[in-house]
C-alpha cells in the first residue's frame, strides 16, 4: 500500500486504503469458513455480474495459470477467483503470493490478492499488489505477502479484475517466505501498545471507541514473546473499528517501498480540444520523493502553459479516475487553474485549521499563465476518491469553476502517518477538508449538475464552457 497526503505535519491518504477495504469484504463471501473450498479448488468472484474464471495447475507447486475475463458490459466494480488453504501450517510465518500479470489493453489496475480469515470468515490481514500497478497491455511480475495470525484459519488469495478487459496470472504461486525476519527486537506487544496510544490520541473518529475493552482485547492478541508483525491483524482491527473508510496499516516493507521512487497511475494528459476548449485529466499519484514529485507537477504545469493561449473557452479538469494518492503534486501541477492563494484546508477534530496553496510541499513547479479566473469544469464520479476528492475541493468555490458528474466516493479527509516501533505506519485519518471559504467535507463532494455517463458528463461540460458568460 502507499499513501495519500502530506500537509505540513506529515500527513498522507492511501490511494489504495479503499480498495483493500471493499476487496477484503467482497471476496469474503466465496470463502466462508464453514463453506471453505478444498485446497486448490478455485471459485469465481462474481460470476453473476459477468465475469468468468479458469485455473490450471497447482499454485504450491509449479504455478498456476489464471485467466480472467470480462463480460462487454460487466455489472459491479471488478471480478475475479480465487482459493483458500488451510492456515494450520502457516501460522507464524510470513507467506508469499506471485504471478505475472498480463493485463489486456482495457484493464486497469489488475491485482493479485492475499488474505487470512478467522473461524467466523472475518479478514485478520490482508495484502495486494495494488500499489504497484501494472499498465494495460503489458507483463509484470507482481510479489506479495502476509503474516499469518494464530488466530487464522484459511488463508485466501486469488485475482481481480476491476472493469473490463481480461488478465492472465502466470505462474501464479503461493509460498513461506523463509528468510522473512521482522524488525530485530520490536514486539508484537509494543508494537499493538504504540497503534493504541496513536489512535487514541490523534484519530478523528476514536470518540466511537470503547477505549478499556478495546485496548484489552487487542493487547491480548500481541504478546511480549511474539514478532512485530503478529500486531497487524489487532491493529487492522482496531482501525476497523473507527469506521471511517480511510485509515490504514501499512506495513514495514510497503512503507520501505512508499519511501522510493513516486509513480503516477498514468500520465497526466493534457491536450486541447476543439473549440478552444484545454483539456487535463489528472491521475493518481503514488510515493513521495521529492525529484519525482516535483517532475511529475512540472510537466503537468508545462503542458497547460503550452496552451494557455489557445484554450480560450475553459478548462475541463477531469477527476474522474483519480482514486488518490498524494495529492501536492497534483495541485501543484494545476497552479496555474487554481491561483496562488489558499485553496483549502484541513480543520482536525480540536478545531484546529490548516490551509493549504497549490505550491505546497513541491518545490521547484513554475506556472507561467495566471488562468485563476478562466471557466473550469471539473468532472467528478464515484472513481474520485482521497486525494482526488482533496483536488475537487481545491476547486470548490473558485470562481469560474462548476462541477458536473456524478458524487465522489466519499474520502474527502486527511490521513496523518505516523511511525511504529517495527518500521511499519499507521495511516490515521485525523481531520476534514475545507474548500478556500471554510466550508466543511469530510465525505462525498457532490457535483453542481449531477450528470450520468462518461460522455454526456463530458458533453455537459462543454456546453456550459461554450455558452456565453453570465
Amino acid at each position: 500500500m502507499t499513501a495519500r497526503r502530506r500537509p505540513r505535519g506529515g500527513r498522507w491518504i492511501d490511494l489504495f486504503a479503499r480498495a483493500a477495504f471493499a476487496l477484503a469484504a467482497a471476496t469474503a463471501m466465496p470463502f466462508a469458513a464453514a463453506d471453505a473450498p478444498a485446497p486448490l479448488a478455485w471459485k469465481t468472484i462474481n460470476a453473476k455480474g459477468g465475469y468468468t474464471a479458469e485455473a490450471l495447475g497447482d499454485p504450491r507447486g509449479e504455478g498456476t495459470r489464471v485467466v480472467v475475463r470480462a463480460s462487454a458490459s460487466p455489472e459491479g466494480d471488478f471480478g475475479g477467483t480465487g482459493t483458500a488453504v488451510d492456515a494450520a501450517p502457516l501460522r507464524g510465518s510470513r507467506v508469499v503470493v506471485e504471478a505475472t500479470l498480463e493485463p489486456s489493453a482495457e484493464a486497469n489496475n489488475v491485482t493479485i490478492w492475499l488474505r487470512a480469515d478467522d473461524a467466523n470468515a472475518k479478514p485478520i490481514g490482508f495484502a495486494t499488489s495494488a500499489p504497484q500497478p501494472v499498465p494495460p497491455g503489458t507483463s509484470a511480475r507482481r510479489e506479495i505477502g502476509l503474516w499469518v495470525p494464530q488466530a487464522a484459519t484459511h488463508v485466501v488469495f486469488g485475482v481481480v479484475l476491476p472493469g473490463k478487459g481480461s488478465v492472465v496470472a502466470d505462474r501464479l504461486r503461493l509460498r513461506v517466505d523463509a528468510d522473512a525476519k521482522p524488525a530485530g527486537g520490536v514486539t508484537a506487544r509494543a508494537t499493538i501498545d504504540a497503534a493504541i496510544a496513536i489512535v487514541r490520541d490523534k484519530a478523528l473518529k476514536a470518540d466511537a471507541i470503547d477505549w478499556p475493552a478495546a485496548s484489552a482485547r487487542y493487547r491480548a492478541m500481541a504478546g511480549d514473546s511474539d514478532p512485530a508483525p503478529v500486531a497487524y491483524a489487532a491493529i487492522r482491527a482496531l482501525l476497523a473499528e473507527l469506521r471511517d473508510g480511510h485509515s490504514f496499516l501499512m506495513e514495514r516493507a510497503d512503507a520501505e517501498d512508499h519511501d522510493g521512487a513516486g509513480r503516477a497511475i498514468e500520465s497526466p494528459v493534457v491536450r486541447l480540444e476543439a473549440g478552444g476548449i484545454g483539456y487535463v485529466r489528472v491521475p493518481a499519484y503514488t510515493g513521495g520523493n521529492p525529484a519525482d514529485v516535483t517532475a511529475f507537477a512540472q510537466t503537468m504545469a508545462a503542458e497547460i502553459d503550452a496552451i494557455s493561449a489557445q484554450a480560450t473557452r475553459g478548462w475541463i479538469v477531469d477527476l474522474r479516475g483519480n482514486g488518490g494518492g498524494n495529492m501536492w503534486p497534483m495541485l501543484a501541477g494545476l497552479r496555474a487553474l487554481l491561483g496562488d492563494g489558499e485553496i483549502g484546508g484541513f480543520r482536525d477534530r480540536d478545531g484546529k485549521v490548516e490551509r493549504w496553496r497549490a505550491g505546497d510541499l513541491v518545490d521547484g513547479v513554475k506556472a507561467h499563465a495566471d488562468l485563476s479566473n478562466a471557466r473550469v469544469a471539473v468532472l467528478l464520479g464515484p472513481k474520485t476518491a482521497s486525494s482526488g476528492e482533496a483536488v475537487a475541493v481545491a476547486f470548490h468555490g473558485r470562481p469560474n469553476a462548476r462541477a458536473f458528474g456524478r458524487a465522489t466516493h466519499g474520502q474527502a479527509n486527511a490521513n496523518s502517518m505516523h511511525k511504529l516501533p517495527d518500521g511499519s505506519r499507521l495511516l490515521l485519518s485525523t481531520a476534514i477538508d475545507l474548500d478556500r471559504h471554510g466550508t466543511a467535507f469530510g465525505g462525498k463532494v457532490e457535483p453542481d449538475e449531477v450528470v450520468d455517463g462518461e460522455a454526456e458528463t463530458l458533453a455537459a461540460a462543454t456546453a456550459w464552457l461554450t455558452s456565453p458568460a453570465p
